[in-house]
């Protein structure tokens, strides 16, 4: 909730409203930073206590600017937030999409590969069950498809992650909770307190001390969160590539043991796989298109 009172009293939002309403500076001056140090003074954004709703309040001699101003200051938080959101699954998006024709190509590719083995040695399907190394080459060649979408996963919510503002990875991390409401019970108490004291009284010195300590905290907190899910992808990638290697040293294996036959399965599974990966990938843009 503090994020947000913070975002709603920022330079860039006030902005937006300046412009929207064509407002003119007070005294007369053409400086856009000027004017927004005139809004910000007439401007009080606080939380309502026990409640998770704000009370946005704008003081001008003209009674109508004042409602315009604050219903503006309102509508355009919704539609900037709106915004954010927006852009962050259009990048998703944008990325999977890119990710999605890699993997029809390499689809294709493995489609006309088999087709090609298949030509040439007048197989069309076979299969050698007691086979001991292709059966681990089979095994390690599913672990491999799991270990690359588990990969492709990882690395979509890390670049999502890295694009969301500070405090908003709750969903990663309660304590996050508990340190939006401990800002909210401090802003709360701040309002309060600046309604009879000045700023330089030891009260609200002390309180707002105690806002930026936990504004540091959030900010340590949303940044172990992100050094978590980079781990996750790191993890995933690493593991994706030992699989790499020791489905490539199995291949080779078994391309001394097998026959034509298992060298037929090996590149049907690869096909197979390859269709798999690209299926999921597939129900992943559409979603993040619905989205």
């Amino acid at each position: 909730l503090s994020t947000q009172i913070q975002i709603m009293q920022s330079d860039s939002l006030i902005e937006r409203v300046i412009d929207k309403l064509n407002m003119s500076p007070l005294q007369g001056r053409h400086d856009k930073q000027e004017m927004i140090r005139q809004v910000e003074g007439n401007l009080t954004v606080r939380p309502v206590t026990n409640t998770r709703l704000l009370q946005v309040l704008y003081e001008s001699p003209n009674p109508k600017l004042a409602a315009d101003f604050a219903n503006t200051l309102v509508s355009e938080f919704v539609q900037q937030s709106q915004d954010i959101r927006w852009k962050s699954t259009q990048r998703t998006g944008e990325w999977l999409m890119g990710r999605l024709d890699e993997m029809k190509t390499k689809l294709e590719q493995s489609e006309a590969q088999l087709q090609d083995y298949a030509n040439r040695t007048g197989l069309t399907f076979t299969s050698d069950k007691d086979d001991v190394a292709g059966a681990q080459l089979k095994q390690l060649q599913d672990e491999l498809s799991a270990a690359q979408a588990d990969s492709i996963a990882k690395q979509a919510k890390f670049e999502e992650a890295e694009n969301k503002p500070v405090g908003s990875l709750s969903d990663d991390a309660p304590a996050l909770h508990d340190y939006n409401q401990k800002l909210n019970d401090l802003q709360g108490q701040l309002a309060e307190l600046s309604a009879t004291l000045t700023p330089a009284h030891y009260k609200v010195q002390r309180v707002q001390a105690q806002i930026a300590q936990l504004q540091l905290a959030v900010q340590k907190e949303h940044d172990q969160i992100l050094h978590r899910i980079s781990n996750d992808y790191a993890a995933a990638r690493r593991r994706e590539r030992l699989l790499t290697k020791a489905f490539a040293e199995q291949e080779k294996i078994v391309a001394d043991k097998s026959s034509k036959a298992i060298h037929y399965e090996t590149l049907k599974g690869n096909v197979d796989s390859n269709r798999q990966i690209y299926e999921s990938m597939l129900q992943r843009v559409k979603q993040a298109e619905l989205a």
